[in-house]
């Protein structure tokens, strides 16, 4: 089994060649781009300001190779290259598999998404344990969702003993959040329900307050492909959820936290995201922090949802986002013929006049506030089909596999 070669950032030392032997120094190799030659369990070093921080010694992606030559014998991020090297796994494509392997930037992820000690924490695809290991650390109740067979295996065995970490097998994509969610409440209540009299203060201090015992917090590398679809399910469910920091391609960072009205990168899912969220831009990744590198660089974003009362107050949210759907389904044309033929001309052009518009907007003129107020002058004309997005209710999914 061949892997193709890492930037040469991320091999400071000497690699091995198992199969004769040889040894050939990182310093010694031509740039990245140059090379197209795969080589054969590649093992690395661990970085020297990797090797000089804490983290926690546990899980089998951290653990250090037993030949000491091989990479720094402290436990870091990036020994998770070596072990996946060492146990012949390679990240997966069609998975959007991308491991962070920076342990500087997962504690500035950690920090970013404010876990604090008893937290409930979603963690959609833990693949290696990378963030898991963090949050953990930070006395945070973890929920992981991975449908990856062979990391999900791994992850189970590996986490065995740790009783504030539940996995589940499964595409996030295809699980019932709200019945997940439930289940993470009610676990954590019966929990709590089963504690003994005369807890100490450190244990009372770890557990939720009063004032916020259902808040969920979701903190995730997510794979670049399932970005779009996971937060459309994600963003309305406040205040079940009460934020999301998560990791995702620099690009669509900028899209959904800066862009205006107006632009040229406003879309659909901006609006949907101002209109469920106030999201923040916390800092850039560099594609080189993960394993194997992506094309593009990476971002964190924190969105802070806005609780069902604090939202522009529309009379049916599903029939918002699909109304937002078909007005940005065309969006070179006025909203007066994209929204066509579930509204006419005129009543469109009627109700951007009372909101405060020309009757020539087209779709990306609109703020998430007029949108709101346009779908309100117009909820009386629009057909059942357009309102309904001419698709049936969903049918409630199964519970997913739970592995407490």
């Amino acid at each position: 089994l061949t892997y193709s070669k890492l930037p040469a950032t991320m091999l400071p030392g000497p690699q091995i060649n198992h199969c004769s032997g040889t040894r050939r120094d990182a310093w010694a190799l031509p740039a990245p781009h140059a090379v197209h030659r795969p080589q054969r369990l590649i093992i690395l070093q661990a970085k020297r300001e990797d090797a000089m921080m804490e983290v926690p010694a546990v899980g089998w992606m951290w653990k250090v190779p037993a030949a000491p030559s091989q990479v720094s014998k402290v436990p870091s991020a990036q020994t998770t290259v070596a072990n996946l090297r060492q146990d012949r796994i390679a990240p997966k494509k069609s998975l959007g598999q991308n491991f962070l392997t920076d342990d500087s930037i997962l504690q500035q992820v950690i920090t970013a998404a404010r876990v604090q000690p008893g937290d409930l924490v979603l963690e959609v695809g833990p693949g290696t344990g990378n963030l898991t290991k963090h949050l953990l650390a930070r006395g945070a109740h973890v929920t992981a969702v991975e449908k990856d067979d062979v990391l999900f295996s791994r992850l189970e065995k590996q986490y065995a003993q740790e009783p504030r970490l539940t996995l589940i097998h499964g595409d996030v994509l295809n699980t019932n959040l709200l019945e997940l969610l439930a289940n993470m409440q009610q676990s954590r209540s019966s929990a709590e329900s089963s504690q003994p009299a005369g807890d100490s203060p450190a244990k009372l201090k770890a557990r939720p307050s009063a004032q916020s015992p259902t808040a969920v917090k979701v903190v995730a590398n997510l794979p670049y492909n399932i970005t779009t679809e996971f937060l459309k399910q994600l963003l309305p469910l406040s205040p079940i959820i009460q934020r999301a920091t998560v990791m995702l391609q620099d690009e669509a960072a900028i899209r959904l936290v800066h862009s205006a009205p107006g632009d040229a990168d406003y879309r659909a899912m901006s609006v949907q995201t101002r209109f469920y969220s106030k999201p923040v831009y916390e800092f850039k990744i560099a594609k080189d922090r993960y394993y194997p590198a992506p094309n593009v660089d990476g971002a964190l974003v924190t969105f802070i949802l806005i609780p069902p009362n604090e939202r522009h107050t529309v009379p049916d949210d599903r029939g918002f986002l699909n109304f937002l759907e078909k007005g940005f389904g065309q969006r070179r044309k006025m909203l007066r013929k994209s929204l066509q033929p579930g509204c006419s001309s005129q009543q469109v052009e009627t109700a951007l006049e009372a909101v405060g518009m020309h009757t020539t907007a087209r779709p990306q003129d609109l703020s998430s506030e007029k949108w709101a107020q346009l779908f309100c002058a117009l909820h009386q004309y629009i057909s059942p089909g357009v309102a309904q997005g001419g698709k049936k209710e969903p049918e409630p999914l199964p519970a997913p596999e739970m592995v407490v």
